[in-house]
């Protein structure tokens, strides 16, 4: 029986779709079609692109609607201070000068600053400014983020490597979706050490600035997030933090 072209393209771009959610620590979500369509770290037509964007909005089944008042999917769990210890002297013990460098900049990015996967594995050690503790992301969501901590450490890595990058300086295919979750993975020690994730480190930085109190337009601006009412989905698991998107908007609104 001859294969559907029409359901194969729809495969395709559902996958590759949830590839790029998955590497923003994302679920996937409509309000994500267009960053998608226009990421910088591909090399696609503008025919494709509306391709992918039409596929995505009107012919492909992607993911269910959400009824209304449906808070969707909780983001992953921060990362406690105990498991952030642990995490930490793991880095450190890292007998490979290599891989400790790598796991100490994966922590440095991911915890200090809040990066995707796909962002981390992209900074240079140009990137990283020593003097405002701050590390530059280039691409589709460009912007200054300054270190909630780690900033020294991302600033020695950095120094470390010049013009390289800070994260897996050795040669890498970085186009690969899952290249920054699978180093992650191989971090674990033993069965009942903290499982190294990338969703949960850009959760911990999230939830860190909800739970301080920044103003959400700044939460916005050093995460890369587009929408305000995504963050609904980090303050579920933050104390007294607003629990409507409406909420969200009227404190967004009061520059709250």
């Amino acid at each position: 029986m001859a294969t559907d072209p029409g359901a194969k393209r729809s495969t395709t771009v559902r996958a590759r779709f949830e590839a790029f959610c998955a590497n923003q620590g994302c679920a996937p979500d409509r309000s994500l079609i267009e960053a998608f369509c226009a990421d910088a770290g591909t090399a696609w037509s503008s025919s494709t692109r509306g391709t992918y964007r039409s596929v995505l909005r009107q012919g492909a089944p992607v993911w269910p609607v959400r009824p209304p008042g449906h808070r969707g999917a909780t983001a992953a769990a921060p990362y406690t201070a105990g498991e952030l210890a642990e995490l930490w002297s793991g880095a450190r013990a890292q007998r490979r000068s290599w891989r400790r460098h790598s796991a100490l900049a994966l922590l440095a990015l991911g915890v200090g600053a809040g990066l995707s996967a796909g962002e981390l594995a992209a900074v240079r050690g140009t990137d990283v400014d020593a003097s405002a503790s701050a590390v530059v992301v280039r691409g589709t969501r460009a912007r200054s983020v300054p270190f909630t901590t780690a900033g020294a450490v991302a600033a020695d890595l950095a120094g470390a490597v010049g013009t390289g990058y800070v994260f897996h300086p050795e040669p890498a295919d970085r186009s690969y979706p899952n290249f920054v979750n699978n180093f992650a993975r191989s971090l674990r020690c033993h069965p009942g050490s903290v499982a190294v994730r990338v969703a949960r480190m850009r959760s911990s930085f999230v939830c860190g600035h909800l739970q301080a109190g920044t103003d959400l337009a700044t939460v916005l601006a050093v995460t890369g997030i587009c929408e305000v009412e995504s963050l609904l989905r980090y303050c579920a698991l933050v104390d007294r933090a607003p629990t409507t998107k409406a909420d969200l908007r009227a404190a967004l609104g009061a520059g709250r």
